[in-house]
């Protein structure tokens, strides 16, 4: 059954990815619609690692304390 969707961007796959794509757009003032293929969230993990550009990103985001709290550092990969 098709259905009819008002948004500016459809994002595709909600992934880390995804889910930062949709979220930047988003604080910009689009109005953004993610679709996921998937209906449980993913087991396994996505991402593997967080680097220091990447967390600043999601700092920049407003979701930086949020990740820090659920992430392990892994010291030997600096």
């Amino acid at each position: 059954m098709p259905q009819d969707f008002d948004a500016d961007v459809a994002v595709i796959g909600y992934g880390p990815t995804g889910v930062v794509g949709a979220l930047t757009l988003a604080q910009q003032g689009a109005r953004v619609i993610a679709f996921e293929r998937d209906k449980e969230i993913y087991s396994r993990a996505r991402a593997v690692t967080v680097n220091d550009w990447t967390l600043r990103i999601f700092q920049s985001l407003g979701i930086g304390e949020r990740i820090e709290k659920v992430i392990d550092p892994q010291r030997a990969l600096r």
